[in-house]
């Protein structure tokens, strides 16, 4: 699982949660959370399934997709939009 590990941590700390928090909701022992996030053990495709819907997330993007990295590049692109917005209205004012 390529990225599942780096993604559950993402996701968590995201969401300001701990591990121990991670493992009531999911029914785990905190260690098995510890295990995902290091690359120790995998959860099962059911374990997938309710992450994945607690995260709102798909399988694919947890599996997958650098949701760190995809979160910055979202975050970077509202803020240019934004500097650009600003920076518009700024031309318009003084023409």
């Amino acid at each position: 699982m390529s990225l599942f590990s780096k993604n559950l941590r993402f996701l968590r700390k995201k969401g300001n949660h701990n591990q121990d928090e991670i493992s009531i909701l999911f029914n785990k022992r905190a260690n098995t959370i510890g295990n995902w996030e290091n690359k120790k053990s995998e959860p099962s495709l059911a374990e997938l399934i309710k992450l994945g819907e607690y995260f709102k997330v798909t399988i694919q993007e947890l599996l997958h997709t650098d949701l760190e990295m995809q979160s910055f590049q979202h975050d970077l692109g509202s803020k240019i939009r934004s500097e650009e917005r600003r920076v518009g209205k700024e031309c318009r004012s003084r023409w």
